[in-house]
């Protein structure tokens, strides 16, 4: 447990480190009194009193730094999450069509905890941009992960989009390549397939499916040409105050006697936990990378968290935001 408040003796902070003895603790009835066992010095603190805030007791810690501090405690402390998985990347494009890769999973509920726990985050990166003028599909997107009090939530990452071959599966699965399947979902929503265009020779790319809705297939423009099939929606969700659609699934591409035609990817398409998109004849683009939001009540807030960014959703909640590996301890 850490905490802000440091207890002092004489103006002086006592760290409890390794090889002392911080057993040596006696109670005058009004009073904590604790001897260093290396330095036998008293620490005087002062008496523990319930809080005014929801009558919360504290509760004696140390800092990051080894010092004895205090912090409120509090029981049953709400959580909203979101987590989000990394998206897929699209298929090889560079040779023509491919599909476009799968959003990742969306996983929004809440949880609650009393006051020392931590939590842990671990956020999952876009799949892998396939390689240029291979035929290959583009890599899966990555897992997102919470884990506290040896419970694991699990947002998993989107397929890879085809090219030469089938959608790979994932959260939502990734698009299919030319006359190719889509992935299928776990998660979210399946990859369209791709199929042959109106001459021979061509073809189009599936779209990816969203953590919303399933990927499409393409689409005539009415003018001779094929739209690459589109990707499908991501899931709205409001937690930080503000909504937007995360895990959106990437478009395909067509080939068109070498044209590049317009690709549409799902609603939310960039946004965290996007499955990427494809463009034929282009580069190959990497799934976007997932995320992992927290709302705390502003009274219960620690404040204790590593590599997160924090904001408020302006109604009495703290956000913090991981877009990499981090803690919150409550």
């Amino acid at each position: 447990m850490y905490g802000t408040t440091n207890f002092c003796g004489c103006g002086t902070q006592y760290p409890i480190v390794p090889g002392s003895n911080p057993s040596l603790v006696t109670w005058d009835g009004q009073k904590f009194v604790v001897a260093d066992g290396s330095k036998q010095l008293p620490i005087n603190l002062p008496y523990i009193q319930h809080s005014n805030v929801s009558n919360a007791p504290f509760l004696l810690c140390a800092t990051p730094t080894e010092i004895l501090s205090k912090l409120k405690f509090f029981a049953h402390i709400p959580i909203n999450y979101l987590l989000v998985g990394g998206g897929g990347a699209c298929g090889d494009s560079n040779g023509g069509p491919a599909g476009g890769g799968g959003g990742g999973g969306v996983l929004t509920s809440s949880f609650t905890l009393n006051s020392a726990n931590v939590i842990n985050v671990s956020v999952g990166s876009g799949g892998i941009a396939a390689a240029g003028n291979t035929g290959a599909n583009g890599g899966n997107g990555q897992s997102s992960i919470i884990f506290f009090k040896n419970q694991t939530l699990t947002a998993l990452g989107g397929g890879g989009g085809g090219s030469a071959g089938t959608g790979a599966n994932g959260s939502s699965g990734g698009g299919g390549g030319a006359l190719q399947a889509g992935g299928t979902a776990t998660q979210g929503h399946n990859g369209s397939a791709g199929g042959r265009g109106i001459y021979i020779g061509e073809g189009y790319g599936g779209g990816g499916g969203g953590a919303g809705t399933a990927g499409t297939p393409a689409t005539y423009d009415g003018s001779g040409n094929v739209i690459g099939g589109g990707g499908g929606n991501g899931i709205a969700s409001s937690i930080t105050g503000t909504s937007v659609y995360y895990g959106a699934g990437g478009g395909g591409s067509a080939d068109n006697d070498g044209d590049t035609i317009t690709i549409i990817g799902g609603l939310g398409y960039g946004n965290y936990g996007s499955g990427s998109q494809t463009k034929a004849y282009s580069t190959n683009l990497a799934g976007f990378c997932g995320v992992c939001i927290l709302s705390i009540p502003n009274q219960y807030f620690s404040g204790i968290y590593t590599n997160a960014t924090q904001s408020s959703d302006g109604a009495g909640n703290t956000i913090l935001t991981f877009t990499g590996n981090g803690t919150y301890t409550t």
